[in-house]
C-alpha cells in the first residue's frame, strides 16, 4: 500500500510541474502580447522625434563620418613573457599644447611690426607671443596671411571690450590687409573709418556693439551712414544694437558686391528697397525690426536669393504673384507680421524650398493642396491665421517632415481616418462627421470641443484573449486538484495498518 501511495506521488508531482510550467509559458505569452500592443500605441508618438532626430542630425553634419579604429597586431613576446619589437622604437611622450604652440611659434614668420603695434593700441594683450602663430581657439581673435618675411592680419576680432574702452583711429590706418572685421559686445563708441580700411574689409560683423544696445543702454544708437562707409563688403551682420537711419537703401547703395545682408533686432525703420545694389545677394535676413509697407516686387531681381528671413516687421498687404522667380530660395520666413489674402500659388514653384513659416499673420481661406507635392519641405508653419477648412496633406507629406505647425486657425480641423501623425494636428480639431451647418445658425463651439484628447484615435491596449484565460483557469484548477490528490493519499497511507 504504500509503495503504491508513493508512485501516485511521484505522478501527481509531475502532473504538477508540467502544469506550473505551460502556466508560466502562458503568462509570458500573454505579457508579451500586452508589451506589444503598448509598443504600437507609442510609435505614432515617439515616430517624429527620431524622424527629427535623424534629419536634425544629418543636416547639421553632412559630413561626419565614423571613424574605428582597426585592431593593431600584437608584438611577439619574449621569454619572460614581455612584447618585443625591434622594428620599433620606443614611444615618447606626446608634446603639451603649451609646447606645441611654442614651436609653432618659434617656426612662423613673425607680425609686421607695425601692426603688432596696431593691436596694442586696439587693447589686445600681444607682449612676449607671436599673435599669427597661437593655435586655434574658439575664440581666437588674429588670423594672418603666412607672409614672409612678415605676415600680415586678414581677420580681427575684438570682443567683450571694458567699458569706456575707446579704438585708436591710427590703429586702423595700420591694417590696410583686413579683410574680416568683427565686433561682438565690445560697447566702444564707432572711430572714424580710414580710406584704406573702408576698401580692404569684405566682411563686417557687429553683434552688440558700438551703440545703443541690451547690455549697452547708455550709448547713442549707431548710425547707418558709419556703416555704408564700407562700400566693398561682400558680407554684412548686424544685429542686436540700435541703428539710427531711416532706410535700409541709404546703407546698402554702395554695396555693389554684397552677396549676405543681415539686419537683425537693430530698429531699421522705413521700408524694403525698391532698388539693390548687387544680384549676387543669397542671404537677405530683415527680422525683428520695425519695416513698414509691403513686400516689394523688386525682390524678384534677386534671383540667387536662398534664404530670407522679413519675420517680426510691420509688413502688410498681399504677397507678390511672381516671387516664383525666386528658384533658388530654400528658406522663407515672413511670420509675424500682417500680410493678407490666401496662401500664394507662386509657392508650388519654389521647388527648392525647405523651410516656410507663415505663422501669426492676416492669411484666410483653404491650405492649398500643392503642399503634398513639394517633396523638399521639411519645416510649415501655418499658425494664428484664418485658415479655414480640411488640412489637405496626406500622410505619406506628414511623414517626410520634421515640423509642422497649423493651430491657432479656428476653422481648420483635419481628417483622422486620413491623417494619422496627430503630433502634428497640435491644435487642430478632428472634422466632424455630420454635414456642417450654416455658421449663421450655428451655435459657437463650447470651450471643450477645441481641446478634444488628442490620443482618442490611439489603438487601446487589448488584454489576454478570452481562451487564454480559459486555459489559464483549468491549468490552476488542474493543479489544485492534484494537491487536493496528494493530501488525500497521504491521509489513507497513515491510516492503513
Amino acid at each position: 500500500m504504500e509503495l503504491h501511495a508513493s508512485r501516485t506521488i511521484h505522478v501527481v508531482a509531475f502532473f504538477a510541474v508540467a502544469a506550473s510550467v505551460i502556466l508560466d509559458v502562458t503568462i509570458l505569452a500573454t505579457s508579451d502580447s500586452e508589451s506589444s500592443s503598448s509598443n504600437e500605441v507609442l510609435s505614432p508618438l515617439s515616430s517624429f522625434s527620431r524622424r527629427y532626430k535623424t534629419s536634425w542630425r544629418s543636416s547639421t553634419f553632412p559630413n561626419e563620418e565614423v571613424k574605428i579604429d582597426a585592431p593593431q597586431p600584437s608584438a611577439p613576446a619574449t621569454e619572460d613573457g614581455r612584447e618585443h619589437n625591434d622594428s620599433l622604437p620606443s614611444p615618447r611622450p606626446s608634446p603639451s599644447p603649451r609646447q606645441a604652440e611654442k614651436k609653432q611659434s618659434s617656426q612662423a614668420a613673425p607680425l609686421d611690426p607695425v601692426e603688432l603695434t596696431a593691436l596694442r593700441l586696439l587693447g589686445l594683450s600681444v607682449e612676449g607671443i607671436n599673435p599669427c602663430a597661437t593655435s586655434p581657439t574658439l575664440h581666437r581673435s588674429v588670423d594672418c596671411d603666412g607672409g614672409s618675411p612678415y605676415q600680415h592680419i586678414v581677420s580681427l576680432r575684438l570682443e567683450y571690450c571694458r567699458d569706456g574702452a575707446t579704438l585708436s583711429p591710427s590703429a586702423w590706418s595700420s591694417l590696410s590687409s583686413l579683410r574680416t572685421l568683427s565686433f561682438e559686445e565690445c560697447p566702444a563708441p564707432p572711430f572714424k573709418v580710414p580710406p584704406s580700411l573702408a576698401r580692404s574689409v569684405e566682411s563686417l560683423t557687429i553683434m552688440a556693439s558700438l551703440g545703443m544696445s541690451v547690455s549697452n543702454v547708455l550709448s547713442d544708437p549707431l548710425h547707418g551712414t558709419w556703416i555704408a562707409e564700407f562700400y566693398n563688403l561682400h558680407q554684412l551682420s548686424v544685429s542686436d544694437v540700435q541703428v539710427n537711419l531711416s532706410n535700409l537703401r541709404v546703407i546698402i547703395s554702395s554695396m555693389k558686391h554684397a552677396e549676405q545682408i543681415i539686419f537683425s533686432d537693430t530698429s531699421l525703420r522705413g521700408e524694403i528697397p525698391s532698388k539693390w545694389p548687387s544680384r549676387n545677394i543669397t542671404v537677405l535676413h530683415l527680422s525683428h525690426n520695425e519695416l513698414q509697407g509691403g513686400i516689394p516686387s523688386s525682390l524678384l531681381s534677386l534671383t540667387k536669393l536662398e534664404s530670407m528671413d522679413l519675420s517680426f516687421n510691420n509688413l502688410e498687404g498681399r504677397l507678390p504673384e511672381n516671387l516664383d522667380a525666386l528658384q533658388n530660395l530654400q528658406y522663407l520666413s515672413l511670420a509675424s507680421n500682417q500680410l493678407t489674402g490666401g496662401i500664394p500659388s507662386f509657392i508650388q514653384n519654389l521647388r527648392s524650398l525647405v523651410y516656410i513659416d507663415l505663422s501669426n499673420n492676416l492669411f484666410h481661406g483653404p491650405i492649398p493642396s500643392f503642399f503634398n507635392d513639394m517633396t523638399n519641405l521639411r519645416y510649415i508653419d501655418m499658425r494664428g491665421n484664418y485658415l479655414e477648412g480640411v488640412v489637405p496633406f496626406t500622410e505619406s507629406f506628414l511623414q517626410g517632415l520634421n515640423t509642422c505647425k497649423l493651430g491657432a486657425n479656428m476653422d481648420l480641423c483635419y481628417n483622422a481616418s486620413v491623417i494619422y501623425s496627430i503630433e502634428f494636428m497640435e491644435g487642430v480639431t478632428p472634422c466632424k462627421r455630420e454635414k456642417p451647418r450654416d455658421r449663421t445658425s450655428a451655435p459657437s463651439p463650447s470651450p471643450s470641443s477645441s481641446e478634444e484628447d488628442p490620443f482618442r484615435n490611439l489603438p487601446v491596449p487589448q488584454g489576454p484573449s478570452k481562451a487564454i484565460i480559459i486555459i489559464a483557469l483549468a491549468l490552476s484548477c488542474t493543479v489544485a486538484a492534484i494537491l487536493m490528490t496528494i493530501c488525500l493519499s497521504r491521509k489513507c497511507a497513515q491510516k492503513d495498518p
